[in-house]
């Protein structure tokens, strides 16, 4: 069976004016949710992972987002206060056309980084991996897994280097408990990089585990952040990166079959 997998960091679900900087973070600041839910309805994916999502006493954009689609399943984990807008919490969160079980959240580590940044301090706020299974037809269970990892270069880390090896270790521990195959793992992994077996080499020292390879930029300001990583899968062909969007950053549309 076929499986389309849409990726995308929604930014809080805020969108620019077409003529504004896409460059600049105060650009962002229009409700895009509609737009967002426009652009799902046209490509149709069976699961969705989304980060800075918000969540608020009053709704969850997840919730919203999976209601609009018309898709039961969902789920949202909120880690830390929005750095996108006052009283919201910030999330990440699955989205599937198939039932959802076992889902759980592991907390990272928060390293403590600060930076001084456009004479504003920037401190590093805690992160986590979302986990869950998706129950799809004829009885396969596939792990889906999506996070935001720290932005180790924004707050002055060189990927590489002894600080950063520290940080991301317990992080890959983490992500190695699994709760079987097929695997996808989708997220904003904060490494501009084409790919990722160099930075998180203990990923894919489980066999089978594999990436594939993101030559397109995935945001504004030209950095291949998003990045997907899967085992007992076989993708169709590359992601396709929508750049027509007027969020940070873009949506990655992938279609697999389950590698038998």
């Amino acid at each position: 069976m076929k499986i389309k997998a849409l990726q995308w960091n929604i930014g809080g679900g805020y969108i620019r004016e077409p003529e504004a900087d896409p460059a600049l973070p105060s650009s962002y600041t229009r409700d895009g949710l509609p737009s967002m839910v426009a652009l799902l309805q046209e490509h149709q994916p069976d699961i969705i992972t989304l980060q800075e999502t918000h969540e608020s006493s009053a709704d969850t954009q997840a919730e919203v987002i999976a209601k609009s689609l018309g898709y039961d399943n969902w789920v949202n984990h909120t880690c830390a206060d929005s750095h996108v807008a006052p009283g919201y919490k910030l999330g990440q969160a699955i989205i599937s056309r198939y039932p959802i079980t076992n889902q759980y959240f592991d907390l990272f580590s928060n390293p403590g980084l600060e930076v001084v940044h456009d004479g504003a301090v920037l401190e590093s706020h805690d992160k986590g991996l979302t986990t869950c299974v998706v129950h799809l037809p004829q009885g396969v269970d596939l792990t889906v897994q999506t996070l935001q990892m720290f932005p180790l270069r924004k707050m002055g880390v060189e990927l590489g280097s002894a600080q950063a090896r520290q940080i991301l270790s317990p992080i890959q521990r983490v992500m190695l408990k699994r709760t079987g195959m097929p695997l996808l793992l989708q997220g904003d992994f904060n490494i501009n990089k084409g790919l990722l077996a160099a930075d998180l080499p203990d990923l894919f020292e489980v066999p089978g585990t594999a990436e594939i390879p993101q030559e397109t930029p995935t945001n504004t300001r030209g950095r291949a952040y998003d990045h997907i990583i899967f085992a007992g899968l076989r993708p169709l062909g590359p992601c396709v990166v929508v750049e027509e969007v007027l969020t940070d950053h873009f949506p990655l549309i992938t279609e697999f079959e389950l590698d038998n």
